[in-house]
């Protein structure tokens, strides 16, 4: 099931997977950052884990996203 949750604090440990998954600590996950490479990695049809938003970034492009990847 897919669903929303606010994140805080570095304790966090879907936040501690996304730094070692960013710093290739990681294997067999990839780790994506800016509207762009998320919007390429959905149309490429990969799995989706874990999508970090900030929360107000106005860019209408991330709500798009976040869309797609909670459907």
């Amino acid at each position: 099931m897919k669903h929303i949750e606010t994140l805080s604090g570095r304790d966090n440990q879907h936040l501690k997977l996304a730094k070692r998954v960013r710093d290739g600590r990681e294997s067999g996950l990839m780790f994506v950052e800016g509207v762009r490479l998320a919007r390429e990695a959905i149309l490429s049809s990969a799995q989706v884990r874990i999508a970090f938003v900030a929360i107000g970034a106005g860019d209408p492009a991330i709500a798009e996203i976040t869309d797609e990847v909670l459907k």
